[in-house]
């Protein structure tokens, strides 16, 4: 899409073996560990806990997890736990984008070193939750 003087991409995220109709509200609420030590070398799991309302599970029972970790793009996992061995001597931040027909949230995880997540300080802000990694 053009206006004339800047070009705009959208992307649309549809699942089309889904029915259109919410019969019930997900109320989704994702649970998730915020840092998760491992060196360099190690396999590590990382978890989500999504709960959505009974009503929701019955009718729909639609809750699509996936997964990107460090700077590679979204990979081909869209289970709830997702393992992989650590290549890095640095923090990498892991994202879940957890997705049902009516919610979304985006779980972020941080994995590395103790000593490195230790340095990490985590504050509170009118948009969520800021992180400085030192």
């Amino acid at each position: 899409m053009t206006d004339g003087y800047d070009e705009y991409t959208f992307y649309y995220r549809v699942h089309p073996e889904q029915s259109s109709v919410v019969s019930a509200k997900s109320n989704l609420k994702v649970f998730a560990v915020e840092k998760v030590a491992a060196n360099k070398g190690d396999k590590v799991t990382l978890s989500v806990d999504a709960i959505v309302d009974q009503a929701y599970k019955d009718a729909n029972g639609y809750i699509d997890y996936s997964w990107v970790v460090g700077e590679d793009d979204e990979l081909d996992a869209h289970d709830s736990t997702y393992s992989f061995t650590l290549d890095s001597d640095e923090i990498v931040i892991c994202r879940c984008y957890v997705e049902t027909e009516d919610a979304y949230k985006n779980v972020y995880i941080l994995v590395g070193p103790q000593a490195k997540l230790d340095k990490v300080v985590t504050t509170a802000t009118d948009f969520g939750s800021a992180r400085t990694l030192l």
